[in-house]
C-alpha cells in the first residue's frame, strides 16, 4: 500500500466511509469521488458491490432515523403552534381555517397510518399462525 497523506494511504474501508459521507451530503458520484481523491469509476464500481451498498444503506438508514427523531421532537411544537393559531380569536380567519385544516389532515394521516399498522400486524400474525399450522 502506498505511503503518504493522500486517501490512497488509507485502508479501503476508511475511504469508503468518506465516500458514504460525501454521498449522504448530497454530492454527486463525480463530486464525491473528487472530494475524497479517488477515481469516479472506482466509486461507481463500489456502488454496485454488496460490501459498499450495505455500508451506504446502513448510513442512510441511520441518517433517516436521526431525522425522524428530530421531527418527532419538533412535532409537539408544530401541533401546539397550529392549535394556538386555530384558537387565536385575533388571528385572521384564513389563518385559523388553515391551521384547523392542517390539524385535521395530520390527524387523518396519523389515524390511517395507525390503522394500517394494526392491520399489518394482524395479517402478519395470521400468516405466521398459518405457517405454523402447515408444519
Amino acid at each position: 500500500m502506498p505511503t503518504g497523506k493522500g486517501p490512497r494511504s488509507l485502508p479501503r474501508h476508511h475511504i469508503a466511509e468518506l465516500a458514504v459521507a460525501a454521498l449522504l451530503r448530497g454530492k454527486s458520484v463525480r463530486v464525491a469521488a473528487e472530494e475524497i481523491g479517488i477515481a469516479r469509476r472506482t466509486l461507481v464500481t463500489w456502488m454496485t458491490e454488496e460490501w459498499f451498498r450495505s455500508q451506504y444503506d446502513a448510513a442512510k438508514q441511520e441518517l433517516l432515523e436521526a431525522t425522524i427523531n428530530m421531527l418527532r421532537t419538533a412535532g409537539e411544537k408544530g401541533v401546539n403552534t397550529l392549535i394556538a393559531v386555530a384558537d387565536n380569536k385575533k388571528a385572521p380567519p384564513t389563518a385559523r381555517v388553515s391551521a384547523g385544516r392542517a390539524l385535521l389532515e395530520v390527524l387523518l394521516r396519523a389515524v390511517e397510518t395507525q390503522d394500517l399498522a394494526a392491520r399489518m400486524e394482524r395479517l402478519e400474525a395470521a400468516m405466521k399462525e398459518e405457517k405454523q399450522n402447515e408444519r
